[in-house]
């Protein structure tokens, strides 16, 4: 990241907590005016010691920052944030840019940009990629739609925690990219963790087995990423897809069978697995 420097554009964050809030660091620690909150309190604790100043409210931030980026659980909770007579859009001023960095269905994001626009507030539905160890390290891959202006008028604080920006095209059209992005994810991990245990049960030892992979064809993220996966949101994800390819006429027979497997791949499974010996269930799922 580039050495701190003053920086107009005011950043607000809705949601600061294990991908949010080192996000928000970064882009503190790069001279941005950043102001944050979030419905648990207890994640708006030791904030300002890293240059971000909480808000009470919702209306604080849609008041005092020019870029607010949403980072909550649902569907549901995007809208109830960004719509409304207390959301975000009823009271930011025109010209304000709102990205939604949830993983959400592209209908969602397209009526928070319709309600917007009324208002000539700016949407971007902007996906994260690369999950908390991304966030944490500032090299995510962000998938964005909406307005190329709105994108470049956010990407200076957007590249304090990223490290690539991929333009997908009008708003939603992120949102399927990041449904394509885990569709593949969820089925690599199901395919890495039946094939791990397949080699195990056969004598081989987990370890040595994963070094070996990484130098042939059947090398992944997901593969050297695996005993840092939290499998939080699979079955979100799934639905979401399956949902998407029904409405539009197609059949997905294979990713019908990942939201039926992804469900036995917890995080104790996979410490168990990579241990070989029990694994480590003292890590939280």
């Amino acid at each position: 990241m580039s050495a701190q420097r003053q920086n107009t554009l005011r950043v607000g964050f809705i949601g600061v907590g294990r991908m949010g809030r080192p996000m928000a660091r970064h882009v503190a620690g790069a001279g941005f005016p950043v102001l944050a909150f979030d419905t648990h309190a207890e994640a708006l604790q030791g904030v300002e010691e890293a240059g971000i100043k909480p808000a009470a409210s919702i209306s604080e931030i849609a008041a005092n920052a020019d870029f607010i980026i949403v980072i909550v659980p649902t569907d549901e909770d995007v809208l109830s944030i960004c719509c409304g007579g207390d959301g975000l859009i009823a009271g930011a001023a025109p010209g304000t840019i709102i990205a939604v960095a949830s993983s959400v269905r592209p209908e969602t994001v397209r009526a928070v940009h319709d309600e917007a626009r009324e208002r000539r507030i700016g949407v971007l539905d902007m996906p994260l990629t690369k999950g908390v160890r991304g966030a944490e390290a500032g090299d995510m891959t962000l998938l964005v739609g909406g307005a190329e202006s709105d994108l470049e008028k956010a990407r200076p604080a957007m590249e304090c925690f990223s490290t690539a920006i991929h333009y997908l095209g009008p708003v939603g059209a992120a949102q399927v990219a990041k449904t394509v992005n885990n569709l593949l994810l969820w089925a690599n991990l199901v395919s890495v963790f039946e094939s791990l245990e397949f080699g195990v049960r056969l004598g081989v030892d987990p370890a040595r087995l994963r070094d070996a992979l990484f130098d042939c064809s059947a090398d992944s993220w997901v593969l050297r990423e695996l005993e840092f996966i939290l499998p939080t949101w699979p079955a979100k994800d799934m639905e979401n897809a399956l949902r998407m390819a029904k409405e539009s006429g197609l059949d997905l027979p294979l990713a019908e069978r990942v939201a039926e497997l992804v469900a036995a791949v917890d995080r104790p499974a996979m410490d168990r697995l990579l241990g070989a010996d029990g694994g480590d269930e003292s890590k939280e799922p």
